[in-house]
């Protein structure tokens, strides 16, 4: 019989409630996998992530966002979309400093 991998929650390790906020199918089930509550939003641009993040930001104490595109264009030798997404969360990024995040 095959056994069963149970792994503890990030609020059990941490102490923290964390939430994931991720386009990509396989991050938020990692996120769900360790106890991260998956943030649900519309789109898929680094702009409407981080408004999910400013939507959710008094729920949670930790956030995990992860923006596939800059990782994906760059496996694809995609050299120009990738300047336009890393451009992209350059632009967005003043959303998440106005929240005043302690860590980035």
């Amino acid at each position: 019989m095959p056994q069963t991998l149970v792994f503890p929650s990030y609020q059990e390790v941490y102490g923290l409630q964390a939430a994931c906020v991720a386009v990509y199918p396989m991050y938020r089930g990692v996120a769900q996998l360790v106890g991260m509550e998956v943030i649900q939003f519309d789109g898929e641009t680094p702009s409407d992530e981080f408004s999910a993040v400013a939507r959710a930001w008094n729920d949670y104490d930790f956030f995990f966002v992860h923006v596939k595109k800059t990782d994906s264009y760059g496996e694809d030798g995609n050299f120009d979309g990738k300047v336009k997404i890393i451009e992209g969360v350059d632009q967005s990024l003043p959303e998440l400093l106005q929240l005043k995040p302690d860590v980035l």
